[in-house]
């Protein structure tokens, strides 16, 4: 998914480059070749040509297809080229209360006391694909999302769905991708006196929760080995769902924006040998180097700062203030410069629109 994202992204930017009013105008015609090409009308091309002319497909084909000779070719060998976006980290689709019904079910039976750790919620059960959040993602020229459950520290597994209509069964592309993790979960820390009230213990719990499950994963893999003579083990359908993270079978997809919780994550994903996506990473620059030497992905929001037209001179903008504002702008490129493997996303947006928009600033 990361290959057929990047390259959609990257076809994204460019046309939105043609629309800027600037003196460096790029190549009008462009020619990737060797990419894997899917389109509406015809079987997938292995090894084709697709010709962009003025910020227009004017040619699909095979490996045949001649190129123009003014076009700038891009190698696209191994990478999927798709006929729309694809939203990298969304939660469209998902009820938008914490106390929607639909999230009822998760609050009975064998789970974690602590009600913001669900990993066991699933987004393909909750998604409502009649919502008319897909509908305006659609409009925004989305052919597909990967969606997650919004709510709590850990707050379940997310899905890769297209975004057409029809039942949930008949959208779902990718059933399950990850557990997401929130440290700054929505609802963490909403008042009423409940645990976890601080980041430190929204951490503790995290750092609990893992030894729990590893705890709980060992218990259960040496009573399957010989059952005779021992007590069955418990069932906890919370621990149960870390499991899969914790055997490094499906990533943590962590929300982290700025750098010390970026390093924080990592620290967890350290402690306990996890496989972890930064989702987010509006500060992800500041860690690029750590990011790349690690290989960890971004899915990199673009929630963007307004533009600093004016501010009050009794209390101007720090320094450091000054500074993210102007690395928000530069992320980017600063994480393709370093080497780090990102795609975009609408997370934190909640408007596809706005991603229009942030991508031609």
């Amino acid at each position: 998914m990361r290959r057929f994202i990047g390259l959609v992204g990257w076809l994204f930017l460019w046309v939105m480059a043609q629309a800027q009013d600037t003196p460096y105008r790029l190549p009008e015609v462009y020619a990737l070749r060797g990419a894997k090409i899917v389109s509406n009308t015809a079987p997938p091309i292995e090894n084709g040509v697709l010709v962009v002319r003025n910020g227009i497909i004017a040619t699909i084909g095979g490996s045949e297809t001649p190129i123009p000779a003014d076009a700038e070719v891009i190698d696209a060998s191994g990478h999927t080229v798709y006929p729309g976006f694809i939203d990298a980290f969304a939660s469209l689709g998902m009820p938008a209360q914490a106390n929607d019904p639909a999230y009822a079910s998760y609050e009975r039976g064998n789970t974690h006391p602590n009600a913001q750790i669900r990993p066991e919620r699933q987004a393909t059960v909750l998604m409502q694909p009649d919502s008319a959040q897909l509908a305006r993602w659609r409009r925004a020229g989305f052919v597909a999302a990967h969606i997650a459950p919004p709510h709590g520290i850990m707050s379940g597994q997310s899905a890769v769905i297209s975004t057409g209509t029809g039942t949930p069964a008949e959208l779902v592309i990718v059933p399950q991708v990850g557990v997401v993790l929130n440290l700054r979960g929505r609802g963490a820390f909403e008042g009423g006196g409940g645990y976890p009230s601080s980041l430190m213990g929204a951490i503790a719990l995290v750092r609990q929760t893992f030894y729990d499950a590893q705890h709980q994963m060992q218990v259960w893999d040496a009573y399957l080995r010989d059952p005779a003579g021992k007590p069955r083990p418990a069932m906890n359908r919370a621990l149960e769902a870390l499991q899969p993270v914790l055997r490094r079978e499906t990533p943590l997809l962590a929300l982290a924006n700025n750098a010390e919780d970026i390093r924080r994550v990592l620290r967890i994903a350290d402690e306990f040998n996890l496989r972890v996506i930064i989702v987010g990473g509006l500060e992800a620059a500041k860690v690029a180097d750590e990011l790349k030497r690690r290989d960890i992905p971004v899915l990199l929001s673009l929630e963007m700062p307004e533009p600093l037209r004016s501010y009050d001179p009794l209390s101007p903008p720090t320094l450091t203030s000054l500074r993210n504002r102007a690395l928000a702008y530069q992320n980017a490129a600063i994480l393709h410069e370093k080497g780090v493997r990102f795609a975009f996303t609408t997370e934190g947006l909640g408007d596809p629109e706005r991603l229009l928009r942030n991508l031609r600033t």
